[in-house]
């Protein structure tokens, strides 16, 4: 798959706050979304483990736990809709490296999203979930060209699409002291019709990919998307963002100057939106951190060791100062 991110994270990735719009997974496909789980080659990947977070999505990941984009926010008290019940925040974990944070909620999960442990992302087949934006009207360059979508409304509707992991990039937020790694994938002309891309900044929603023992595993939380405003006239009146899998024969609009920059449509190659997902196997060590289940089989059998050890010796303890309290009394009696 191709990608014109490799060299530049420096493009403009679309922040989610709560005067933002939500968005949805894009695909080629018409009418332009899959709004029902999915059925045949692309059942049980990852859309059974995702619940509402608001207007936005989180995945549980263990028994009192789900994961979702730190810059979402959110509040202890907050629900999340999992399978048809709610589950309330009692705790907010957010790491301190990274977008992700961490809840814990006070009703026990059904059932939770397997990790993806390994840093063998890159090539590899991706299911991606998110919910928001429609696509809306075709972008269309002067020659005449499809070259993609527009956002279309935000209904908030939870969608699904597939990809390809292009490459593992490292992006840090302006005025943060955080630095993502993150997942990057693209819409590409040339992929399959399912192949799908986030709209606007589907941040919360979840990246699952096949480990080699054929369970999809939770991979990536998307975290942003290029939100480059496109037009199809140097004047740019028409400019606005869109899904799209070749920008040749547009302009780009920058987005600190306001300058319309023409796209040649006789480059080589595509230049199709790109999108990114802050990675889980690097966030690993935070995880197990915070949430038990995730540590280690054997560590977390070595701390349930030490902790019985230590109750055995408080046992004790306590026993003897007992029997010693006993002891005195005897001789103060005699």
């Amino acid at each position: 798959m191709h990608s014109r991110l490799a060299a530049v994270l420096l493009f403009f990735f679309v922040f989610l706050t709560p005067l933002s719009r939500a968005a949805a997974i894009i695909v080629k496909r018409a009418p332009g979304r899959n709004l029902t789980a999915p059925t045949g080659e692309f059942a049980h990947r990852g859309w059974e483990f995702v619940g509402k977070w608001g207007g936005f999505l989180g995945t549980p990941v263990a028994p009192h736990y789900f994961v979702t984009a730190k810059h979402l926010g959110g509040a202890v008290g907050q629900k999340l809709l999992y399978r048809g019940k709610s589950y309330t925040a009692v705790e907010a974990l957010p790491c301190p490296d990274s977008d992700l944070a961490v809840w814990r909620v006070a009703e026990r999960f059904p059932a939770w999203a397997p990790l993806y442990r390994k840093d063998q992302e890159t090539d590899k087949n991706i299911f991606l979930t998110g919910c928001g934006t429609a696509r809306g009207a075709p972008i269309v360059s002067a020659e005449g060209k499809l070259r993609g979508w527009r956002w279309g409304a935000d209904d908030h509707q939870q969608s699904w699409g597939a990809n390809r992991v292009s490459s593992v990039a490292r992006y840090t937020q302006p005025n943060a002291r955080w630095e993502n790694q993150m997942l990057m994938f693209s819409f590409d002309e040339d992929g399959p019709p399912d192949e799908g891309i986030v709209s606007g900044s589907d941040s919360g929603g979840a990246i699952f990919l096949r480990d080699t023992d054929g369970v999809w595993k939770l991979a990536g939380i998307i975290y942003g998307v290029d939100g480059t405003s496109f037009s199809t006239g140097s004047n740019g009146k028409d400019a606005a963002s869109g899904a799209l899998f070749d920008a040749r024969g547009l302009y780009g609009k920058n987005q600190g100057t306001g300058e319309m920059h023409y796209h040649d449509p006789y480059r080589f190659k595509p230049e199709p939106t790109t999108a990114g997902a802050t990675r889980i196997s690097s966030s690993l060590p935070f995880l197990q951190s915070v949430v038990p289940e995730l540590c280690p089989f054997p560590l977390r059998e070595a701390i349930a060791g030490i902790g019985t050890v230590l109750s055995v010796a408080t046992g004790l303890l306590i026993w003897r100062r007992g029997r010693n309290r006993q002891h005195r009394k005897r001789r103060i009696r005699r």
